[in-house]
């Protein structure tokens, strides 16, 4: 195959406009929230006369459910927004998808994915206890915005959305449609500067996967699962391993148990012996995807030069 080192800077650009479609449909949804519980109250006999705009918003807005129920709203948009657009990009490639799916839940690799991501989650969490003590103020209100946000909104609608919507929709839009733009504007597959151009993208899913997610310290683990992410997605080349493997991250962050961290000796031990586990899956996930496409390939091969044998 002959190298191709042109970079193709629309598609490049391309890559941030998924961004741009989020926040759109972010403010569009926050403020038909805001117009439907308006006229909610507008329309409650009890309420007219007896309301301001700080009290909707206090007793209304920012109410668990509604915290909960807009989540749903977003992420479900985000699915068939960046859904639609992942499976255009494909079909434009000749890159059917759905009967990966059937093939991808037999394959054996899933396991690994799984344990990939409880040990992934370990070890986010016992790094973030062993450096809570150095940095205080910033997990305190961390924490705080956690507890805002989710830790006090228990409700199904809120889990279901963290445990399964959310990784979905998030790697439609990053390893996904992103990803794809990224790939074709850097020519990934035919660039002889191939390992630069990953490096360059995979910083890129990281830096904007770290902002997406709004503060310092989710910012900074997201930049490092988003490498990991991309880097699987890119050498798999395949979304559903990643999707799988940032659900199987989002549930370990409720199964884990607070014994295993409660110390620091066992943050420690969790700490080492989380990531040789979490880099050995990660390693097997990419090197048995890389096994199967080339044991594939060598079938074909004998295929076609069997098949060129008997024309001939």
């Amino acid at each position: 195959m002959e190298s191709n080192n042109k970079v193709k800077i629309k598609d490049i650009l391309l890559s941030f406009l998924p961004l741009v479609v989020m926040v759109v449909c972010e403010i569009a949804i926050t403020i038909i929230d805001v117009l439907i519980i308006f006229i909610k109250n507008i329309l409650s006999v009890e309420a007219i006369g007896s309301f301001t705009v700080e009290e909707i918003m206090t007793q209304d807005f920012n109410q668990p459910m509604n915290t909960a129920y807009m989540t749903l709203a977003q992420y479900t948009v985000f699915i068939l927004i960046f859904g639609i657009w992942f499976l255009k990009l494909n079909k434009k490639d000749n890159i059917t998808i759905a009967p990966k799916v059937k093939a991808f839940f037999k394959n054996p690799f899933m396991l690994l994915l799984a344990v990939a991501g409880f040990m992934g989650q370990i070890f986010t969490d016992s790094c973030m206890n062993l450096l809570r003590p150095m940095f205080t103020d910033t997990f305190d209100s961390y924490d705080k915005m956690v507890s805002k946000s989710i830790g006090a909104n228990s409700s199904f609608v809120m889990i279901f959305c963290v445990i399964l919507i959310a990784p979905i929709a998030e790697e439609l839009l990053f390893r996904g449609v992103m990803l794809h733009y990224q790939k074709s504007g850097f020519a990934i597959a035919t660039n002889s500067h191939r390992k630069l151009f990953i490096a360059i993208i995979l910083v890129l899913q990281g830096i904007m996967f770290g902002i997406y997610h709004g503060n310092i310290i989710q910012g900074i683990y997201a930049f490092v699962f988003a490498i990991i992410l991309s880097l699987v997605a890119i050498e798999t080349e395949d979304i559903l391993p990643v999707v799988l493997l940032h659900i199987s991250i989002n549930i370990s962050a409720l199964l884990i148990p607070e014994i295993l961290l409660s110390t620091k000796t066992g943050c420690i031990i969790s700490f080492f012996v989380s990531l040789v586990i979490f880099a050995i899956c990660i390693f097997f996930v990419i090197k048995y995807k890389d096994f199967k496409i080339t044991k594939n390939n060598k079938k074909n091969d004998e295929k076609a030069d069997v098949a060129g044998e008997k024309e001939n």
